[in-house]
């Protein structure tokens, strides 16, 4: 496979810390999640929510930042979940692995049909034609089929959307390379990686996908979306239209704000759910101009709804639409024998749920948009949230910055996190480690913040070791505080129960771990209860390593 990619695209991925997990069952699924050993995966589910996963969305494979995965009956067939080859999927898989390395970011924060469909154009179809067991025109004909009959756009499958994802995906990768070359994919992933910016080159910043698809591609996303849409129009039109398959139920509604006017920009998801486990590939469909929306959902299930426009999410409860996710038990959720299958969609005879959506006063209105800056070198996750009163927020990339939408217009702190939970504060243009000297913000429609630059003498120390039960049994998964002068931070154990806790900055610490609302502090002897007891961690401008942090549950 690495030389299939090296012949096709003159690329190779970096085969040096590549890992292949072949899961012979579920059952060796979840004994490796929950076993600590590397590579962490799916560790942060519970057994429950893995054996939903793998049984009822039928994952039988998928590309990660350190390989692949994929089921044994890939290669031992017949496979429950589906029949396909081998080698063209081991080449889709392969596709996304070479995204993430080309990219040096997660190719979830690129839109699903480019990732979808460059998997399949280069991965599942593009190994076929290499070897000359197929053109490319046939590996076109049922994706022809299914874009004329779908009435999903383009711009909808950018989030999951079932199928189309990949269908419409592929057909519009093809299109694209009419506008470029056959190198496009490729230069499009180079040019999403970090580039060095600032007199001295000091500081990264990464294109966004807007960006860096109209540098590869040679038209921006809006005017490709509109020349798509055209495309369609010419294909033969088809006795009937169906988004997926057609034993599914169609759902309709309406999306409006508050004042009554459409909900126009806004996306509808829907995804299958079990008590509150969301297991199911989520389909999206836009709001039409007149604040309408029709999308197709799996049979026999029901299904848990949610509304985007940009980073801003609002989930459907019992009592209607929210910016704050909903506590368990309180999501409306949606039986689909509830609702008609798409045969029997007579217009004058229309068997069917209406689903009628107000957005809460202001909702999506209230936002903060800030820019901010790695020192080059440093690829520390980020993530942006906004502290009220009485309310929390988190924000998303959008093009090159970040926003984060408040739930109501009023005086916030913005903090920002940087790798698993290192938190440093806004105030004046710059970022400090106290939430008590963090500066007040005040949101009412749009704020521009200053571009923000990590600091390079903050979030760089850490503190590591080890942690066991008292018979020296090492303890995975478990969450690990690190207590200063008004500063914290935070991780987790992981294999062998290591643990390592970014600081924001030197000083003295304590540490400890929450467990049914008891605290157990670490002290060299034994663990206390009492922080006055705890051991005091002194961080000097370096790393505090090699401590054994040996618990037991004091409340018991």
């Amino acid at each position: 496979m690495v030389d299939f990619f090296a012949e096709s695209f003159a690329v190779e991925t970096d085969f040096a810390n590549t890992t292949i997990l072949v899961w012979s069952g579920v059952d060796a699924v979840v004994q490796h999640a929950k076993s600590g050993r590397e590579p962490l995966w799916m560790d942060h589910l519970s057994e429950e929510e893995i054996r939903v996963l793998w049984t009822d969305r039928g994952r039988t494979g998928g590309g990660t930042i350190w390989g692949m995965f994929v089921a044994a009956c890939w290669w031992e067939p017949p496979c429950v979940f589906r029949r396909t080859r081998d080698r063209e999927l081991l080449a889709h898989e392969w596709y996304h692995y070479l995204q993430i390395q080309l990219s040096a970011r997660s190719w979830s924060e690129t839109p699903k049909w480019i990732n979808e469909g460059t998997a399949v154009w280069g991965g599942d179809a593009g190994l076929p034609v290499a070897d000359g067991e197929m053109s490319f025109d046939e590996s076109r004909e049922f994706k022809r089929i299914v874009a004329a009959r779908a009435s999903a756009t383009l711009r909808s499958a950018e989030l999951n959307n079932g199928s189309l994802q990949y269908d419409l995906g592929m057909l519009a990768i093809d299109l694209l390379i009419d506008h470029s070359d056959r190198d496009a994919p490729i230069e499009f992933l180079r040019l999403l990686y970090p580039q060095a910016v600032g007199p001295e080159r000091r500081w990264q910043r990464a294109a966004s996908w807007h960006e860096a698809f109209e540098d590869a591609f040679d038209v921006s996303v809006d005017e490709f979306y509109a020349e798509f849409e055209a495309w369609r129009a010419t294909l033969p039109v088809p006795a009937e239209r169906f988004d997926h398959d057609r034993e599914d139920r169609t759902l309709h509604g309406t999306l409006r704000h508050a004042d009554g006017s459409s909900a126009v920009g806004f996306r509808i998801h829907a995804a299958a759910s079990r008590g509150e486990i969301v297991y199911g590939r989520a389909r999206s469909t836009v709001v039409r101009k007149d604040g309408m929306f029709s999308i197709d959902l799996t049979p026999d299930t029901t299904q848990r709804i949610w509304a985007t426009h940009d980073a801003c999410k609002l989930w459907l409860a019992n009592d209607g639409l929210t910016m704050g996710e909903p506590d368990a038990g309180q999501f409306r959720e949606l039986d689909t024998n509830d609702l008609p299958a798409p045969d029997l969609m007579l217009a004058e005879d229309l068997p069917m749920l209406d689903l009628d959506l107000v957005l809460p006063e202001g909702a999506c209105k209230h936002q903060v948009q800030v820019r901010i800056l790695h020192l080059r070198g440093d690829d520390r996750r980020l993530e942006v949230g906004l502290a009220g009163d009485s309310s929390w927020s988190w924000g998303a990339q959008v093009g090159a910055g970040f926003t984060v939408f408040a739930p109501t217009a009023g005086q916030y702190r913005l903090m920002v996190r940087i790798g698993e939970s290192c938190d440093l504060w806004y105030r004046s243009g710059g970022l400090v480690v106290s939430h008590d000297e963090a500066e007040l913000v005040h949101i009412d429609g749009v704020v521009k913040l200053p571009e923000l630059r990590v600091p390079h003498d903050l979030c760089t120390h850490r503190i590591s070791g080890q942690l066991v039960n008292l018979s020296d049994e090492q303890l995975f998964n478990a969450r690990i505080i690190a207590l200063g002068d008004g500063v914290h931070g935070t991780a987790y154990s992981v294999s062998e129960g290591e643990f390592s806790i970014i600081v924001p900055t030197s000083g003295e610490y304590r540490i400890y771990l929450t467990s049914d609302d008891c605290r157990v502090y670490y002290r060299p002897s034994s663990p206390t209860g009492d922080w006055r007891q705890a051991a005091s961690i002194v961080v000097e401008d370096a790393d505090v390593e090699g401590i054994v942090f040996r618990y037991r549950n004091l409340c018991e």
